[in-house]
């Protein structure tokens, strides 16, 4: 796997970050990059300095190749993130050579891979000529299809148990089946015919006349009388010639040449059975194949292969590596411990000299009480004891007891007037303020929090005001932030002037900085009421402290909506929100510019188009541009630091 090379850059630097996976508590090895600044190395277990800091670590150059960086990482986290500052990469013999390996390595695998293809086609040519020696022909399929049962002239199951539907239709329960109406006529299979005999041998029974009179009506009369003499029942013929019936288009007759032909033609079993055979036949083919010794390989599976091949190596130091074994490991572990804590080592020559006082007094004690021997040198000799000037062993001169109790009025040489001494006091010293709030709620949403009083006049006249908004990251929040111990730390720094008295300007400048999580969602000044700041902090019983450098300036935490000029034409509602705007979506520090707003004739600007100043610019993209006046930063940056950036 290759690493992009960097080129050398004439001045300035690239800002690196690289992640590495901790395999058994440990990462050793290079860094991608050559010509790496040991001073901005930093390394945290979350990407862009987020995480627990990584303290734990060996830097080394080999003497052979002084532009590479060798690490050794000791971490209980799973991934570490290394972030550094190199001016570019060196190019060396290493590396061309691994790129004419690879080369060689990649034409090899390309003609491995031009052979594989060829027997592979060679046996696919194989199998589709076998294919079209064993394909069935055309005529004889479409022979075989026209034997089968025409769809069009088959009931489908919906279609069958329509029919009988509409066979039982509305018959009652105890004639709906075909075994319920046979035990009804008694299993007669000639009952209709019976019962017509039995009804023949009856004459109709006439309203008004019975069987005994042998009357007739006038019509049955004149029946009779029409009926010829020697007139005989008719007998339909039990057979007769096909030629006296008359064909239509629905009933028609079949020869015997049509009837064979019908008989003859393929049943659905027998199609059935056909195209089992067929797909027997192809199963067999392709288990022939599976067994065989060639194998198909997907895209996939042949690129993992030769990857694996390219990265195979040999380590130069390997008798060294098999020297090290845990034992050896932990001695180096307990080493890097010890180095950290608090106990400490002394000679033998120091430990006789401790052992050889036997009531050893405090070296603090000892610096603040007595005098040395070289300031004594100086004070000159005299007769200060204890027992001729303070004889009452109060631990106080005699003499200055007595100056104690003596009267005002008996302090000779004193002025009769005194003239105060002129001195200054700096406003932000008489101003200044800092107030502590909470911001309750949830502990994922943001919250609105109202700064008011910014645009309060300082002798009439409007002023710029000066605010901070902080946190440290382990004053009360919710663990959820980030852990229980580094919660999240926050220091925003406003410098607004947000009254447009005169035709002056509005602008807020914003230096933001997070640490841990996330905790600012927005920051605007609610349209048209210049006199408010609104800023979205995060929830959940989340201690902030403001500093501000007006006493008149207040701020108040809102668990819900803030209604900004209620029963007004310019009525708003800001509400909590779970979200952050993209330029707050950060950790780390930035610094936002200030968009101009002139307000022109005193009138309100219209609320519904907004006014959000806070746009991104200037945003670090290296360690050096968070640098004082004095060039770059000589270590690594802390928040200590940054105080005066």
């Amino acid at each position: 796997m290759f690493v992009e090379k960097l080129n050398k850059k004439p001045s300035g630097v690239y800002i690196i970050e690289e992640e590495k996976i901790i395999t058994e508590g440990k990462w050793e090895g290079f860094l991608d990059h050559d010509n790496v600044n040991h001073q901005s190395i930093s390394i945290y277990t979350g990407s862009k300095y987020t995480g627990e800091k990584v303290e734990n670590f060996f830097i080394s150059t080999p003497s052979e190749t002084p532009w590479k960086t060798h690490l050794k990482i000791f971490s209980n986290s799973e991934k570490v993130y290394i972030t550094y500052e190199t001016t570019g990469d060196q190019v060396e013999a290493e590396d061309i050579n691994e790129l004419q390996e690879a080369i060689t390595d990649t034409s090899n695998n390309l003609n491995d891979y031009k052979d594989s293809n060829n027997r592979e086609i060679k046996q696919l040519k194989n199998r589709a000529t076998t294919l079209e020696n064993n394909k069935a022909e055309k005529t004889y399929v479409d022979t075989e299809l026209n034997k089968k049962a025409n769809k069009d002239n088959v009931f489908t199951k919906e279609e069958v148990l329509q029919k009988i539907q509409e066979i039982i239709g509305a018959a009652p329960e105890a004639l709906d089946t075909l075994e319920k109406l046979a035990t009804a006529l008694d299993n007669d299979p000639n009952f209709a015919t019976n019962i017509i005999n039995l009804l023949s041998t009856k004459v109709d029974k006439e309203q008004g006349k019975g069987l005994s009179t042998e009357d007739y009506t006038t019509e049955e009369k004149q029946k009779l009388s029409g009926i010829e003499t020697g007139a005989n029942k008719y007998i339909h013929p039990a057979t007769h010639s096909a030629d006296i019936i008359v064909q239509n288009a629905n009933k028609r007759f079949v020869s015997d040449t049509e009837k064979a032909d019908w008989n003859g033609k393929e049943t659905v079993e027998g199609s059935q059975a056909k195209a089992d055979n067929t797909l027997k036949s192809a199963k067999e083919y392709i288990d022939t194949h599976d067994s065989n010794t060639i194998k198909h390989i997907t895209s996939e599976e042949r690129t993992n292969w030769n990857d694996s091949n390219n990265k195979r190596h040999i380590h130069e130091n390997k008798s060294i590596l098999d020297k090290i074994t845990q034992t050896l490991i932990d001695s180096w572990n307990n080493a890097v411990e010890h180095t950290t804590d608090t106990v400490k080592h002394i000679t033998s020559t120091e430990r006789n000299k401790w052992n050889t006082v036997s009531n050893k007094a405090d070296k603090i004690y000892v610096d603040e009480t007595f005098a040395t021997k070289e300031e004594l040198s100086g004070a000159g000799n005299g007769d200060m004891l204890k027992s001729i000037y303070d004889k009452n062993n109060n631990g106080k001169v005699d003499v200055a007891e007595s100056a104690d109790s003596v009267p005002w009025t008996g302090i000779t040489g004193k002025p009769s007037t005194f003239t105060p001494a002129i001195h200054e006091h700096n406003i932000q010293d008489l101003r200044y303020r800092t107030m502590d709030f909470y911001v309750d709620g949830n502990a994922n949403t943001y919250y609105p929090v109202v700064i008011s009083n910014i645009s309060s006049l300082d002798d009439g006249q409007p002023s710029q005001k000066t605010l901070e908004i902080v946190r440290g990251y382990s004053w009360d929040a919710p663990d959820v932030w980030n852990t229980a111990t580094h919660r999240g730390g926050l220091q925003v720094y406003l410098n607004t002037y947000a009254l447009g008295w005169g035709g002056m300007n509005y602008f807020m400048d914003i230096t933001m900085g997070q640490t841990y999580s996330k905790m600012v969602a927005d920051i605007i000044i609610p349209l048209p009421d210049t006199n408010n700041i609104l800023i979205w902090l995060r929830g959940g019983h989340a201690k902030y402290r403001l500093i501000a450098y007006d006493r008149n300036i207040e701020i108040t935490p809102y668990i819900g909506d803030f209604i900004n000029k209620p029963g007004t034409q310019y009525e708003q509602v800001y509400s909590p929100r779970t979200d952050r705007e993209t330029p707050f979506d950060f950790i780390g520090l930035k610094k936002f510019n200030s968009i101009p707003e002139h307000f022109i004739g005193g009138g309100y600007r219209n609320i519904k188009a907004g006014n959000r100043l806070a746009t991104i610019k200037d945003i670090p993209t290296k360690l050096s541009q968070l640098s004082n006046d004095k060039g770059y930063l000589s270590k690594r940056v802390t928040w200590n630091n940054l105080k005066g950036v």
